[in-house]
Parts: structure tokens; sequence; C-alpha cells
């Protein structure tokens, strides 16, 4: 029977899987539908055994692709060698790396698919659900339903729409294509036909070695061959063979195309071997064959018994059936290993992008917060009040409603260069900048939440320092700082600002009476991959990103950042930028 493999998924993401063996024009792979299991009873071995019955007749071998709708128990009876898994801790981790549906489903979505949107309402009522139990159920379960969009249907929308008024919950959709799928099914393809190649070499190699039973002492290696997949070690066993074999002075891997630019490949040269001029009548070439295809030769230079050359080159069309073959299965796994490489970059890249859009949106509401909490604070008094207070006093809250807009609208403007650094499209612009002027503008803007806590803003009398810095990202890193402090401060404190210069660069330090830090917990402040959270001394709440966001922008501008701190005693945060005559 010609070789063909059989792929079993589940009706909810059939289209997809579809779409990729149609796209890679596979034409010894079909794909099998199982009905959606999800609620029901669990497939068990028996289930599969079972199903295996309508598909062995025109497969020889059957794949499926399940999550926890398969239940392959060690008493159960054991699955035949033409039967392989690929078990997913998550089902939709056929569309998208695993790490990303974690996540996802952490954050309260309801992920679903194309395939399983034209009969959502069938499937929600087979659970037991109506119209009423349905928007209880998904209500506490879920605050999203999210599709995972593939860009294969374009009727979607309507039924996510539809989808959406039935369980109650808002949707949205992500586009992430059919990349990480299309790997995926490559990888069980590249597998299987790998699988297929490396026994099929090991039946020729069988019936090979069974015709030459007068070489047998020589090809007790042989079998060996089969075994390997790495190139330089098949060559290096070859090598050993050729040696035991013949015993030339030199052996020559010359690949089919080879040309000045690709030089033959010596695999060994024996200082004992003979004179130039006996060469000519004690060398051959063993040409390697792998499907009647010639993909190039050996050459065997200077055998030790040179009476024995007609012998030789009777042995040699068998050693290049054995030869080309597991040297081109060799390349075939090569080609197996770089898809499982570019499959786990795809899903790093993934990952990474996912994690780059949660904190973007995270520092938007956690540095949108303060400003617009004084704006807000300084237009309740104002109205409040306005009757009580003089033109002047209404001039002065209207001059600080206009410079916390202003500052807002920086930093509005900052979140979206940052985002653009995100992508790599980021430049900064630095240009002469008054250190002093920028700490006294965050004093202004956080003035009315310090004098809530009742802590002083001390902005000091140092002399002015000119930096050479990108303005709005050095003054999102003075915002972040103040408001960390003013955060982790006590009733009554005070917040201190310094600078000064050290060689080319200028030293500004934002020092708290606070709580102060943890050693450990110091060590973690500017990861991304530790986002330490913890709330103020008023219960205000944070989202640890802040820090990650001063790391990334001090950087940018060619400096560095660091913290100094101890329990009870308050900290002090530290960041370097270029003077205007720097680096």
């Amino acid at each position: 029977m010609t070789p063909h493999l059989s792929i079993f998924v589940c009706e909810t993401f059939a289209p997809e899987v579809k779409a990729v063996v149609e796209q890679e024009g596979y034409p010894d792979v079909s794909v099998e539908i199982f009905p959606l299991h999800c609620g029901s009873p669990i497939m068990s071995t028996m289930n599969l055994l079972e199903q295996m019955q309508t598909s062995s007749s025109h497969s020889t071998h059957l794949h499926y692709i399940g999550s926890s709708c398969f239940q392959i128990q060690k008493e159960s009876p054991k699955l035949p060698e033409f039967v392989s898994l690929t078990p997913l801790s998550q089902c939709f981790d056929i569309l998208i790396p695993s790490q990303l549906t974690s996540s996802l489903i952490h954050q309260r979505n309801y992920l679903v698919s194309s395939g399983w949107l034209p009969s959502f309402k069938q499937q929600i009522q087979g659970w037991g659900f109506d119209d009423t139990t349905a928007k209880l159920f998904f209500g506490e379960t879920s605050e999203n339903l999210l599709l995972v969009n593939t860009g294969l249907s374009n009727e979607t929308e309507t039924l996510l729409e539809e989808a959406s008024r039935f369980i109650g919950i808002p949707y949205s959709t992500i586009d992430l294509g059919l990349s990480h799928c299309r790997l995926l099914i490559k990888g069980i393809v590249m597998e299987w036909r790998f699988l297929q190649e490396r026994d099929a070499t090991a039946r020729q190699l069988k019936k090979i070695t069974r015709e030459s039973a007068d070489y047998s002492m020589a090809f007790n290696q042989i079998s060996l061959l089969a075994q390997l997949s790495d190139e330089k070690k098949i060559k290096e066993r070859i090598a050993e063979m050729i040696q035991l074999l013949f015993a030339p002075a030199r052996a020559f891997f010359i690949p089919e195309g080879s040309d000045s630019k690709n030089p033959p490949e010596e695999l060994f040269s024996n200082s004992m071997g003979l004179a130039k001029g006996d060469c000519e009548n004690a060398s051959f070439a063993i040409q390697l064959i792998e499907n009647d295809k010639n993909n190039g030769r050996i050459d065997v230079v200077c055998v030790s018994f040179p009476e024995y050359l007609g012998y030789y080159q009777k042995l040699s069309p068998i050693l290049g059936k054995i030869f080309g073959l597991v040297l081109s299965n060799a390349g075939k796994y090569e080609t197996i290993r770089e898809h499982e490489k570019l499959l786990q970059i795809s899903s790093l890249e993934l990952t990474k992008l996912n994690a780059t859009k949660d904190k973007f949106f995270n520092i938007i509401a956690h540095d949108l917060r303060s400003p617009f909490n004084s704006l807000l604070g300084f237009i309740s008094l104002f109205l409040n009040d306005y009757d009580d207070f003089t033109d002047e006093e209404k001039k002065d809250f209207i001059r600080r409603i206009q410079g916390i807009s202003k500052n807002t609208f920086r930093l509005l403007e900052n979140l979206l260069d940052w985002a653009r650094a995100q992508s790599g499209d980021f430049q900064v612009s630095p240009d002469s900048i008054s250190l002093r002027q920028l700490i006294l503008d965050n004093v202004d803007i956080f003035a009315p939440g310090a004098s809530k806590k009742n802590i002083r803003l001390l902005a000091g009398s140092h002399q002015d320092i000119d930096i050479f810095a990108d303005r709005y990202s050095i003054d999102a890193v003075i915002r972040n700082l103040i408001n960390n402090a003013l955060k982790f401060t006590n009733q009554g404190g005070e917040i201190s600002f310094a600078f000064q210069q050290e060689g080319k660069m200028a030293i500004c330090s934002v020092t708290d009476t606070g709580i102060g830090i943890p050693p450990l917990m110091a060590e973690q402040l500017f990861r991304i991959d530790s986002q330490v959270k913890r709330p103020g001394t008023a219960k205000e709440s944070g989202t640890g990103l802040g820090l990650i966001l001063c790391k990334e922008f001090v950087e940018m501008n060619g400096g560095e950042i660091w913290v100094e701190s101890e329990e009870g005693k308050g900290s002090t945060f530290s960041f370097s930028v270029p003077l205007v005559d720097g680096p």
C-alpha cells in the first residue's frame, strides 16, 4: 500500500488544518474529523480503536491531535504502531503557542475558533444551557469572548456578534493567521515522512544485505547506519567502513553538483598510502544512489591491495545504495529539525508580542491615573467653590489645569513613542534640556497628591544642569520615580531631589523617607519577567511596570538606572544621562 497519513482533528479546528494541508500540497496526507467532545464522555483508547476501522482501509498511519478530550490510560489496550498522538495541554495550542493560550485564558478570555462559531448554539445547548443559564455561566467564568482569527472565513464577525449576545459577554478578535498551525502540521508530516524513509531505508538495507551474503562479515556495521541521523556521524562511520574494507590511502566525498566553490570533502588520509604513480590503477569511485538518483560519489584512492580492485568494484554499487540512502535520510532529518526550530522561534515571538501589548496597556492605565486624578480634583474643587474664589485664584486654577493637561498630553505622546520602540520604529530625539526644570514641572503635577498625604516635595536649590537627552522619555522617568516615592512614603514624609555631574554624565536622584525595599525585591524591580507589585502606604495599587519603563527609557538615552534602599528607612532611585557636552 502506498504510504498515506490521516490526521484526525476536532471539527472545531478542522478548517485550519485542512487549509494548511491544501496550501502545502501534501498528496499523501488527508484530514479526518471527529465530533466535538467538550463536555461529552472523554475519548478512550477503545474509542480510537473503533474509529480506526473507518480509516485504516486507505491510510497506513493515523495521527490524532487532541487535548483533554482524550484519556489514554496505562491499563488501556496498547495502540498499534501505525497510530500516534499529539497531546496538547490546551486544544487551542493547534492555532497558537501554549504560553499564549494559557495567558489569554488567565485573562478570563473564552477562546473560540471559526470552526466552532457556526454551531455554537447547538454546542452550548448540548452542554445543558439555555439563554438564561448560558449568560449566568459565561458571566461568572469569562469576561470576553475571544475569536482566534485565522482569516479563513468572512462570516465570523456576524456569528461572533450573535454568540456574544447569546452568552452575554463582549467579544473581540486576535488575528494570528495560520503560521503556528502550519508549523505544527509540517512537523507532524515531516516526522512521519522521516520515519517512513527511515523504515524504508532499514528494509532496503536488509534486502541488500541479504542479497550480499558473501560480504556478511564486512557488513556487520551497516545496520548501525540506519539508526544514525546526524550527517557528520554517518560520514565518520562510512570512513571507518571504507578503511576496514579497502585500506586506501585517502577517500573523498564529492556531492552532486560539486564545483570550485564547493570542493570535495576529505573523509580521511593515511600517511602510509602508495606513491602517487601507483594510484592510477588502484582507485575507484562509489556512486551514491538513492531512488535511482545520483547524489554524488565517494572517491577511494590508492587501495592497499590493487589486485582485488575488480572485487571492490563489484562491491561498490551495493555500498553506493547503502551510503546514498543513509546520507539522504540525514538531510531529511535535518529539515525536520529546522522546522522544529522555526516552530520554537514562532512561539517565542508570539508570546513576546502578546506580553508587549499587555505591558503597553497596563502602563497607559498606570501612568495616566495620577495626572487625571489631579485634573479631576482641581476641576471638582473649582466647580464646587467657584463663587468663593477671587478672579486671581480662578486664573490660578485654570493655569494649573492647563499645565496638567499639557503634561498629560505629552505623556500620551510619550507612551505612543514607547509603543513604537517595542516595534523597532522608535528613535530618541535628544536635545539640550534643563534637568532642574523637568523636576519642577513634575513637582507641580504631583503637588496635590503629595498634600493629600502631607508629604513635602523638596526640589532643593541645586545649580541647574543641562542634559542631552530625549525630553519626553526622561520626563516619563522622573514622573514614574516621583509617583513611586509618593506611593511608598507614609503621611508626613519627605521626597527630595538631587542632581550632580560625574564626568560626562549627569546623575539625578529621587530620595524618599518611605518604607524601603527588601533586598530580594530590589533585585527584581527592573525585570519584566518579575513585575514586582505591592500596595502603597495608603493602599495605592500599581502594575509593577513603571520602573521597567524607566529602565528602557534611560537605556535608550545612553544611561543607567539603579536603586539604594533599606527597609524602614526609605529609598533612593538614581539614573544617569549624558551632559550636553557628554558622550
